[in-house]
């Protein structure tokens, strides 16, 4: 984990990670791949969950940093 405490508080980076994952996956959806909309999503994504989870939206890495 990149943030101090990042392995204490392991089930709340993932919480973020996939919450921020989810917005991303949705905002792709609904733009329909527009990619200023998807720019501004995953900004958004990262400056809510960045000082939590350190802003990993990738669902392999979500999965990876669970699992470790």
């Amino acid at each position: 984990m990149e943030t101090p405490h990042g392995n204490k508080f392991k089930r709340e980076v993932c919480i973020y990670e996939c919450a921020g994952t989810a917005l991303l996956v949705y905002a792709v959806n609904v733009s329909k791949a527009d990619p200023v909309a998807i720019c501004f999503s995953l900004f958004t994504a990262i400056l809510i969950g960045g000082p939590v989870s350190g802003g990993h939206y990738n669902p392999a890495v979500s999965i990876g940093v669970f699992i470790s």
